[in-house]
């Protein structure tokens, strides 16, 4: 693995373990309402319609788009991580175990990057 790649590599697990944290504890936070499956759902749905809506100032439209587009998908990742947990924590189960997202330094996500 390069110096690059490696300084990828454990960005993108920093970045994982960022985002499993905020779902944690968001999760938390929705555990202790009156019915947090519904609760989470409907805030998350809110975030989702105001992602949809978001622009980039004094950006073209196109480039616009597409950040608003790689916003979306990593938000939806954070999300749906939520609302697995808060499901999980309000059925009185343990928070499921979360596959992170990190290519492997071959993958072929990598490979496409030049990497």
């Amino acid at each position: 693995m390069t110096t690059m790649e490696e300084r990828l590599f454990k960005m993108e697990v920093r970045m994982a373990a960022a985002e499993y944290l905020v779902a944690n504890i968001y999760a938390a936070m929705f555990a202790q309402t009156d019915d947090p499956v519904r609760e989470v759902k409907a805030a998350n749905d809110t975030l989702r319609h105001n992602l949809q809506r978001q622009t980039v100032p004094g950006a073209d439209p196109a480039w616009s788009d597409h950040v608003s587009a790689e916003m979306q998908e990593a938000m939806e990742r954070v999300l749906v991580m939520m609302e697995e947990m808060v499901g999980c924590l309000a059925s009185g189960e343990a928070a499921p175990t979360t596959t992170v997202n990190v290519p492997a330094p071959h993958h072929p996500v990598n490979a496409a990057r030049g990497l």
